[in-house]
């Protein structure tokens, strides 16, 4: 059975965070790896819950590149679908993700920056 991680790349809002690991919560997710995130102060503990568990205990780093090798496999977000403008990715629909993999081991679930998302 695959392992599941949340990474956020630097966000920008604690509040967020805080979001992410109540849903990480409700849907049994354990591990959340912050890049180079704002402080985690009173904000991201209210909008936690009772998922503050999973954020007093997110592992922070500075640099994205630094966990790429912790994992089997990558699933990057995003929320522009572009022409020919990057040939070497296609979207994968939430609905068509299950069916299209076939991995084991450790998988990181990357979201963005709230504001422009990824660096290519």
């Amino acid at each position: 059975m695959p392992k599941f991680s949340v990474v956020l790349v630097e966000p920008k809002y604690e509040g967020n965070i805080g979001s992410v690991a109540r849903v990480m919560k409700n849907l049994g997710f354990q591990e959340l790896i912050l890049v180079n995130p704002p402080q985690i102060s009173k904000e991201a503990r209210i909008m936690a819950m009772h998922g503050v568990d999973i954020l007093e205990n997110s592992i922070v780093v500075n640099n994205f590149k630094k966990i790429r090798g912790w994992f089997d496999f990558l699933v990057a977000t995003t929320a522009i679908v572009a022409g020919d403008r990057n040939p070497m990715r296609t979207p994968v629909f939430p609905e068509d993700l299950l069916n299209s993999l076939d991995v084991e081991g450790d998988i990181a679930l990357v979201f963005g920056r709230e504001d422009y998302g990824l660096y290519n």
